[in-house]
């Protein structure tokens, strides 16, 4: 043969046909049905029942993940961004009372210059400062002033960049009227606790 399509004969009349007619074109006789094998689906085979189950379920695996996630992202982020980070004090003139015991003949007084503007202001703000140092290092630390004491929050605490970074801060800190420093590992433990 040359490659055309192998025909079916019409048992009926003898006419070649092409498989597929249920009817021979000629005499209309009815032709035997062949069983068809399955082929490979094509192009315009509409999905089976089983394939949009499972999208469906894969569907709502995703769902499910990307809820889970987020909820998880929620509950572990939500308690950062409660607490503002503090903010160094820029404007010393007006935290500064010009009431009796301040001393205005003293000279400008600014962050740099050693003196505190006010008790809780400067600690924050060298609190504050020491924070970003820390996390320009990659020691990333929860740094707060309570009364006279600065506390250091870390998994890092055992570090030795940390204890470095408190000691590059001491005058700062002691200036601000700070006179120690403790660092907390997460899970309570004191890891150093020293005078500054």
């Amino acid at each position: 043969m040359d490659g055309s399509p192998s025909k079916d004969l019409c048992p009926r009349c003898g006419v070649a046909v092409t498989p597929g007619y249920v009817k021979c074109p000629k005499c209309h006789a009815r032709l035997p049905s062949r069983l068809v094998a399955p082929s490979a689906a094509g192009g315009t085979v509409a999905p089976s029942a089983q394939d949009a189950r499972s999208a469906w379920l894969f569907g709502g695996i995703g769902v499910g993940v990307v809820i889970i996630v987020g909820a998880i992202a929620l509950a572990s982020g939500g308690g950062r961004k409660a607490r503002p980070d503090p903010v160094p004090n820029t404007s010393p003139d007006l935290a500064t009372p010009t009431g009796a015991g301040s001393n205005p003949a003293s000279g400008p007084i600014g962050p740099g210059s050693g003196v505190a503007t006010s008790a809780g202001g400067d600690r924050e703000g060298a609190a504050a400062r020491l924070q970003r140092a820390l996390q320009r290092a990659n020691l990333w630390s929860t740094v707060s002033v309570r009364a006279d004491q600065l506390r250091i929050e870390s998994a890092l605490c055992a570090d030795p960049g940390v204890a470095a970074a408190v000691a590059a801060a001491a005058a700062e800190l002691k200036a601000a009227g700070v006179t120690a420093a403790v660092c907390v590992e997460s899970h309570g433990q004191i890891v150093f606790e020293r005078g500054l």
